[in-house]
């Protein structure tokens, strides 16, 4: 696509977002099955196009819901922009009935967890994870979820109890039972790691000698370098992210350190839990691709739990919280993306596009690769000093975008030269919603 389709594609990704609330219909599907890029930055689609994650945090789809309650999810997901979902296979605390779903079915027959599978049960996931596939989503799909601490949450205590060679068997069913969808990124761990890493690399080696071709990964502890941990497991093909802090700071920190795996944001506080703003969802979602993360997996309470009770009281249902702000904010983040080569982004350590910062300190800034274009992000509004140096290629156009309903403002006294420094400040002190923050965007004005 020239330059002039990308820039009316992205006008009319805005449009749609504006009018509709962040529910819009040109997204473009998910074409399995995905493989890492070249570089080992960001995943591509089966026909080589970059794909940027936009997850959903489900943890309890397989058992809390229907299937009609599936299709509406589903359907409700697709139609905002997400092309992603993580998911539980097996739920240990967090349903109304666990570890039965929503059809009474249990995962297993008998009293041993991982032994004896129930073949209705994995029949009701293959349709979940079907009508997934259709749709063009990606599922990152836990095996066995371990749960915080160890503890009840999750399934460590089996797991133990079962042990390697049993678990091993466990994912050589798993790498067979769903080795015919190729929407799959197998998920290990689960908010914790493992005291006896060779749990969760038995499951993961037996998905591996069944389903060769599957991508795998781990949802690790809070502030665990997952490539770090899991640097001798051959089986891991993507690195994972999950703090409640900076989360600029730490993907680019990540990127930094050139552990050659793409990297996925893949838990940051959620909508509706810790007091989390607004704002904050935008800034760590927009500062997780800024800082060159090839995905970010957004969360509301109480979708990720379908509303069958989860840590924190909740403002409403899941279905009415499906068109929250958090939701919409992540529409328009997929929007502002999109129409731009993401995957070159890097966190701007070296001051050349914001090094002259003028009455804010918490601003983001990032410049690809090739110098092509620059982003920086306001959490907070204020006053910015920006060194177009920055960029390879003029004259420049810069624009302001307001992440919370997806609107553009140019930038007035644009297009600038090349290496001309100017002063920029959002165009009002407040976003349509309420809130501070801001984006700005220069690219070279043949490039729009």
């Amino acid at each position: 696509m020239g330059p002039t389709g990308r820039t009316l594609m992205a006008l009319a990704m805005i449009v749609a977002l504006f009018s509709l609330g962040g529910s819009t219909l040109p997204w473009r599907s998910l074409v399995f099955p995905l493989s890492v890029s070249t570089d080992q930055s960001h995943l591509l689609d089966a026909e080589g196009r970059p794909v940027l994650i936009v997850g959903d945090a489900a943890w309890s789809l397989m058992v809390q819901l229907r299937r009609e309650d599936v299709e509406l999810y589903l359907e409700d997901r697709k139609a905002r922009g997400f092309n992603a979902l993580l998911v539980s296979i097996i739920e240990h605390q967090f349903s109304s009935n666990p570890p039965a779903n929503a059809y009474g079915m249990l995962p297993f027959n008998g009293d041993t967890p991982f032994a004896e599978t129930n073949e209705d049960y994995f029949d009701h996931v293959h349709w979940v994870l079907r009508r997934a596939e259709a749709l063009g989503f990606a599922v990152f799909l836990t095996p066995a979820y371990i749960g915080t601490g160890g503890g009840g949450q999750g399934w460590y205590g089996e797991i133990r109890k079962a042990g390697p060679d049993q678990l091993r068997s466990y994912g050589q069913y798993l790498g067979r039972r769903f080795g015919d969808l190729e929407n799959i990124i197998w998920t290990q761990g689960g908010d914790e790691d493992s005291p006896d890493p060779s749990l969760v690399s038995a499951i993961a080696e037996g998905i591996r000698a069944t389903d060769p071709n599957a991508l795998q990964t781990v949802h690790s502890r809070r502030d665990t370098v997952t490539a770090a941990l899991w640097e001798d497991a051959s089986w891991l093909d993507l690195d994972t992210a999950y703090t409640y802090q900076d989360v600029f700071e730490k993907v680019a920190t990540r990127k930094r350190d050139r552990y050659a795996l793409p990297v996925i944001m893949i838990e940051s506080l959620y909508e509706n839990e810790h007091g989390t703003t607004e704002q904050f969802l935008r800034e760590a979602a927009y500062g997780a691709i800024m800082a060159g993360a090839a995905g970010y997996v957004f969360g509301n309470n109480p979708i990720w739990h379908f509303s069958s009770g989860g840590l924190f009281d909740a403002p409403g249902g899941w279905k009415e919280e499906l068109s929250g702000a958090g939701s919409v904010s992540m529409s328009h983040m997929r929007a502002f993306f999109e129409p731009l080569d993401w995957w070159l982004l890097m966190d701007d350590a070296d001051g050349a596009l914001c090094g002259w910062r003028t009455s804010l300190s918490d601003v983001k800034c990032a410049v690809a690769r090739n110098g092509a274009f620059a982003i920086a992000y306001l959490p907070s509004g204020g006053t910015l000093r920006l060194k177009t140096g920055a960029l390879t290629a003029g004259p420049i156009c810069a624009a302001w975008y307001d992440p919370s309903n997806g609107t553009e403002y140019q930038v007035p006294k644009t297009p600038l030269s090349l290496g001309e420094d100017f002063v920029a400040e959002p165009p009002r002190s407040q976003n349509f919603n309420g809130s501070r923050d801001w984006l700005l965007r220069l690219t070279a004005c043949d490039d729009q």
